[in-house]
């Protein structure tokens, strides 16, 4: 017995790890990346000081002399060398030779376009000197224009060859963007030699005009001359030998020093910290990671499911740390975009982590830092920088926000100077240095919005919207090919947005949604009820083939989707806008075709995913309603009503939306919200009765005598 229970509990365990093992890799592979790379961020100082209190760019305290021969690569000297033999390479250009003869070719094609407009007989004088006018270049503003309309064809024939030869004999010469300028002004001037100066005029600014630059930087062979002369630049070795000195006492020590100390052990520790501190922060990284967990799975648990969620979390954080700890040397802390992390954070997933970021990029880079002071600009600057990113639609919402952050980031940088104990000057010193660091953190916002977005599959708001745009692609070939499926998307959309907030849904995401949800049935748009015109094919089509039709436009659609990279969520709605519903129409029309035969419900079903959000649900159930509704005859908001509750309930009995979190409540928030949308747009007009025309008599007594002076009408004659 217990060896049963020893085998049971064993195949149980292996079973389990064999059901998660790769979601679980994954998972402890990606948390131990994280807190290696923040580990190594918070603790290892890339200033390196020596244990026995060398440091660099300081005195050394005492003579160090290498204790064996030792030869080290100077780094410093070698890039030195390498770089004087890049800039001795001059510039390789090359000429291109099909530059004349298209000199050639519009300078003869100008005094043919001349010759033609001069010799036309049948057309006045104005109209002529209006076309030779703009065959003019700009540049001959000082042409005259009636000496050129008198030219006959030998003239013309004169001046083209005049020209040609002035333009040839410079064009062939070797000219760069540099020199251009000056051939031109050279042109000009042995044009004026001419002894007509009105002739020398015209070849000057057609030969001008037409000469262009025929030499070029050859990138490609001006690249292999310098890679060339790099290379045969010999690497500079430095050695010392046994006993020699490396560092005197008082002497400031260099950083290839160092590495000498390092390299001969006389330099143990590589970081600066003692092992205690090391210890330290390495329970810092852990802590952080493990607060962090702990808060997404609290508050935002979507996110802390997600892999790719949690790594788009770490990359940001990642990057900012690792731009503090290059800049923080260089430049003032507050230069360090802690708010643009936050900004990010909020517009690409919620508010929530934003808030999360803001406390977390704080904590790491002050820590980065080391200064308390910096880490509360940090924390003050990205939550207000999560106030003004968190309902942001439009990209050109940023830059607005990005003023503001700049404001708030000069005051709060002067603020925790004062804490800090600064005065005068650098308080103001201090305060445009956290204006510029706003700036920065819009620009980092803006210039890495897209490509996370891109890179993570993200979808914003503001992607959203640019998607819903009907110039994009999709919608404006929907719009062409399949006209009444786009008019019932558009119509499913606004019906989706005028309830997806009252139920909790995303109404961008749920209009966006119902744009796209039929866009599969673009390839083969006249076997669809609404795009028909005449005909319809269904009626010399088999039940089960017009099954396979209908039906295949959500595969399509899913294709054109996944083509045009669409966001998984819009994917999502037009995999599962039908779910598994009936086809009843044809189910029932296959019924009656062959009554003996054993026609299942399952033949006529969607195979495809039930609605798992509360946007699909919505899409699934506007979607039917109006199409529904347009059978109507006399829309009543009684008739509408009923018919949209009867819908809605066949869906719930259905199992259709099982999957999906929308409540009964919100069902009948729904159902109202439906009718009433639906009743608004397909209300009974009332018909107009027609009105007998106007005798002629009557129309000239309202309007005037007839030939003669018009009568002043009153208003009352006119009816107003």
């Amino acid at each position: 017995m217990n060896e049963f229970i020893q085998k049971t509990l064993i195949n149980r365990l292996l079973s389990f790890f064999k059901i998660t093992d790769t979601r679980l890799l994954k998972r402890l592979s990606m948390l131990v990346g994280i807190f290696s790379i923040l580990f190594v961020l918070i603790a290892i100082d890339f200033s390196p000081k020596a244990i026995t209190g060398l440091e660099v760019s300081k005195p050394s305290p005492e003579t160090i002399r290498a204790p064996r021969a030792i030869t080290l690569l100077d780094v410093g000297k070698t890039l030195e060398l390498r770089k004087q033999a890049a800039e001795s390479i001059s510039t390789v250009f090359r000429f291109n030779e099909a530059v004349p003869a298209k000199v050639r070719s519009r300078v003869k094609a100008f005094y043919q376009k001349l010759g033609a407009a001069l010799a036309k007989e049948d057309v006045d004088e104005g109209e002529r000197r209006k076309t030779v006018s703009k065959l003019l270049p700009e540049t001959a503003d000082q042409l005259d224009l009636d000496w050129i309309l008198s030219l006959d064809q030998e003239r013309v024939s004169g001046l083209e060859r005049k020209t040609l030869d002035l333009a040839m004999s410079v064009i062939t010469e070797k000219i760069n963007e540099e020199q251009l300028g000056a051939k031109q002004a050279e042109v000009k001037r042995r044009a004026m030699a001419d002894d007509d100066p009105q002739a020398g005029r015209l070849i000057g600014a057609i030969a001008t005009n037409n000469i262009k630059a025929n030499t070029f930087v050859d990138t490609k062979k001006t690249n292999a001359a310098i890679s060339e002369a790099v290379d045969k630049v010999e690497s500079v070795y430095v050695q010392k030998l046994s006993g020699e000195t490396i560092v005197t006492e008082g002497q400031i020590v260099t950083s290839f020093q160092e590495q000498f100390l390092k390299e001969l052990g006389l330099a143990e520790s590589l970081g600066g910290s003692s092992n205690s501190q090391v210890v330290g922060q390495g329970l810092i990284a852990f802590g952080l990671i493990v607060l962090g967990l702990i808060y997404l799975y609290e508050f935002q648990p979507k996110v802390y499911s997600d892999n790719r969620l949690l790594m788009l979390v770490f990359v940001i954080l990642a990057t900012v740390s690792a731009l503090a700890k290059g800049l923080a040397p260089l430049l003032s802390p507050y230069m360090i975009p802690a708010a643009g992390a936050a900004m990010l954070t909020t517009i690409l997933i919620r508010a929530r982590a934003g808030v999360m970021m803001a406390i977390t990029t704080g904590l790491v880079t002050g820590l980065i830092v080391d200064s308390p002071e910096y880490w509360l600009f940090a924390f003050m600057t990205g939550l207000f920088a999560v106030y003004l990113t968190a309902h942001i639609s439009h990209r050109s919402d940023l830059t607005k926000a990005g003023l503001w952050i700049m404001f708030a980031s000069g005051l709060t940088a002067y603020a925790t100077s004062l804490v800090h104990g600064d005065v005068g000057f650098s308080l103001l010193i201090n305060a445009g240095w956290g204006l510029l660091g706003g700036f920065v953190a819009i620009i980092f916002t803006i210039g890495t919005l897209q490509f996370l977005e891109y890179a993570f599959n993200i979808t914003t708001d503001m992607k959203l919207l640019e998607l819903s745009n009907p110039n994009q692609p999709l919608l404006r070939e929907l719009m062409v090919n399949a006209p009444g499926t786009y008019n019932h998307s558009i119509i499913t959309g606004n019906l989706v947005e005028s309830v997806a907030l009252k139920v909790g849904a995303n109404p961008l995401l749920a209009r966006t949604g119902a744009y796209y949800h039929d866009i599969g049935k673009m390839r083969r748009p006249f076997f669809f009820i609404e795009n028909q015109y005449g005909d319809n094919p269904h009626d010399k089509t088999q039940s089960n083939l017009s099954y396979l039709i209908i039906t295949s436009h959500v595969k399509d659609g899913v294709a054109m989707a996944k083509k045009n990279r669409l966001p998984n969520e819009i994917i999502d709605i037009i995999n599962q806008h039908h779910g598994t519903t009936l086809m009843t129409y044809f189910y029932s029309r296959a019924l009656k075709e062959d009554p003996n035969s054993t026609v299942l419900e399952a033949q006529f079903r969607y195979h495809c995913e039930k609605p798992k959000s509360r946007e699909a649900a919505l899409i699934m159930l506007a979607d039917a309603v109006e199409a529904t509704a347009r059978t109507l005859e006399k829309p009543t908001l009684n008739r509408v009503e009923h018919m949209v509750k009867k819908l809605i309930k066949d869906r719930l009995v259905d199992g259709q939306l099982d999957e999906s979190d929308l409540t009964l409540a919100q069902l009948e928030t729904t159902a109202k919200v439906f009718a009433q949308t639906l009743t608004t747009m397909y209300h009974t007009r009332i018909e107009y009765p027609e009105i007998e025309p106007t005798s002629k008599k009557d129309k000239e007594a309202l309007i005037g005598r007839p030939g003669g002076k018009s009568i002043r009408r009153s208003n009352k004659a006119i009816g107003s």
